[in-house]
């Protein structure tokens, strides 16, 4: 029975090409056949019971029933085979991690700071991720992971969710108030003496910006005001300042020194030098203070031989009388050679002869002592100046002071001898 029929389904057609299918088409083959299968049967019974089974509305609920089971059932393959496929194709190179940017930061009150979070793969690569979920145990953090610090200092962890990964990281949040450095300007330096210098403190906070604090000061050595105003003493030492906030210290080191020298003072004062010999001769300069000073610059020269920049006089092959001076600026000292032969002085002459100054003016001036050939020697002693509508002090160095324009005299002695020259002043 149905023989021709059942070799007709098995029946292979001449120039048909079977094809392989693949696990998700033999699936849905499946499903397929179930369904084309169930028809079959009632097709078939259709033909043999023509009579019998259309006319039963039984029969015809039943072929329903089994067609929608085998309908279902082909869809529940379909759908498996499908979400296995899906399903290895997600596995691909999973995230196994998260990184978090910036680590362990520190922030100030009322500020803000971006962070950011890349996925670490099996590979190591690290890709940023946006669809992440913030949260932060204190102050506020946005959807996009900006941090806001809120108004008062305190401790927060920051979290990060992306899948089902999480990473966190430690927020510190300081007061925009609180000192983390301070220092005086400058923290060291030097001050001459009596004179004074202005000492600053400075503060700032974890941000590097600068905090108006008020500092209280004291000195060692010397006087400082409350706003850091310092006087150095009148004689060289080392000061050491201090400012003070609440139980903050800070310190600077000043060296009190003299350097502007007020008078020199040569030695020897007066040397015997044969001829081709040497001598050596040193000065020593001392502030207004009388403090010792050791001044860079000293200039040595001398009217007859020769002298070193360091004050070595070396004298000619014919000996004779000479100064020998050394100054700094207008400051200036002599000191006197006398020659082997020790001839004798007879007259004196004051350098330069001429000479016309404005009011006020200082200028420097020397005296010469000549035996009686006209030879420079040495003088009979020290000499000692005066003068006229001016002053001088013991080296030669004249300051014009009259109340008005005019004539001033300046005078020298030195033993028996004395020179006098008048100087005309002018405006």
């Amino acid at each position: 029975m149905n023989t021709n029929a059942e070799e007709k389904e098995n029946k292979v057609y001449p120039g048909r090409k079977e094809e392989p299918v693949s696990g998700l088409e033999t699936e849905k083959n499946k499903g397929n056949d179930a369904g084309r299968a169930v028809i079959d049967i009632y097709l078939k019974g259709g033909s043999k019971f023509k009579s019998g089974l259309f006319k039963s509305n039984r029969a015809i609920l039943f072929s329903l029933a089994l067609l929608a089971f085998a309908l279902s059932l082909a869809a529940g393959c379909t759908k498996s085979a499908i979400d296995n496929e899906t399903e290895y194709a997600d596995i691909g190179n999973p995230y196994v991690a998260l990184v978090i940017e910036p680590k362990d930061a520190k922030m100030i009150t009322g500020t803000y700071k971006q962070f950011a979070v890349n996925a670490v793969d099996l590979d190591g690569k690290y890709t940023k991720v946006a669809a992440v979920v913030w949260s932060t145990t204190y102050g506020h953090i946005t959807a996009k992971g900006e941090f806001v610090a809120p108004e008062e200092p305190g401790y927060a962890v920051v979290t990060a969710k992306f899948a089902n990964l999480a990473v966190s990281t430690q927020v510190y949040i300081e007061s925009s108030n609180q000192i983390k450095e301070y220092f005086v300007v400058p923290e060291s330096g030097e001050v001459e003496v009596g004179r004074s210098a202005q000492l600053v403190f400075r503060a700032r906070n974890a941000a590097g910006e600068f905090l108006p604090v008020l500092a209280s000061w004291s000195a060692d050595i010397g006087n400082i005001t409350n706003t850091g105003y310092y006087s150095a003493p009148g004689s060289p030492t080392m000061a050491k300042i201090t400012a003070r906030v609440g139980r903050l210290e800070a310190y600077s080191y000043l060296s009190i020194i003299s350097v502007r020298p007020d008078s020199i003072a040569v030695s020897p004062l007066t040397a015997t030098v044969a001829a081709g010999a040497s001598q050596q001769f040193t000065a020593i300069a001392y502030d207004e203070r009388g403090n010792a000073v050791s001044p860079k610059g000293i200039i040595w020269t001398t009217t007859y031989g020769q002298i070193t920049s360091d004050g070595l006089y070396t004298s000619p092959a014919s000996p004779a009388a000479a100064l020998v001076m050394a100054h700094i600026g207008n400051v200036y000292a002599v000191g006197y050679i006398n020659s082997a032969a020790g001839a004798t002085a007879t007259s004196l002459d004051i350098s330069p002869v001429n000479a016309v100054m404005r009011v006020g003016e200082s200028r420097q001036f020397t005296v010469i002592a000549y035996d009686s050939n006209g030879i420079q020697v040495a003088l009979p002693t020290v000499a000692t100046w005066s003068a006229v509508n001016g002053s001088v002090n013991s080296t030669g160095l004249f300051t014009a002071y009259p109340a008005s324009p005019g004539l001033a005299t300046l005078k020298v002695f030195s033993g028996t001898l004395s020179k006098e020259i008048t100087l005309l002043i002018t405006e």
